[in-house]
């Protein structure tokens, strides 16, 4: 779209402000205009800066759901092996011992 088919918005804003936010975009290869226009089209698509934040809160609380999983499912798998070499030992013994018993 050419320039003289879009509209010239203006808004209010510290100097300090617009002229670090300038630098910043010059830092990254840009400018004011085209970080304004991608911000635009970025919040447009649904984007919004509070849900990022409850985005995050989701995905945290996914990964440690997933965490204690795997948690719980090693500690299980880990107990139910020394139970099982335990089992086996006792279960050895009392053979030896019965064994021994006066029949």
């Amino acid at each position: 779209m050419k320039d003289k088919d879009k509209t010239l918005a203006t808004f209010r804003i510290e100097p300090k402000q617009w002229e670090a936010f300038k630098t910043v975009a010059s830092d990254e290869s840009s400018n004011a205009s085209a970080v304004l226009n991608d911000l635009v089209a970025w919040y447009l698509a649904g984007n919004r800066i509070n849900k990022l934040d409850d985005n995050i809160d989701t995905n945290l609380d996914a990964i440690n759901e997933k965490i204690d999983k795997r948690i719980d499912e090693t500690l299980d798998s880990k107990i139910d092996e020394h139970i099982d070499k335990k089992l086996d030992v006792v279960l050895k013994e009392l053979g030896e011992l019965r064994e021994k018993l006066p029949a």
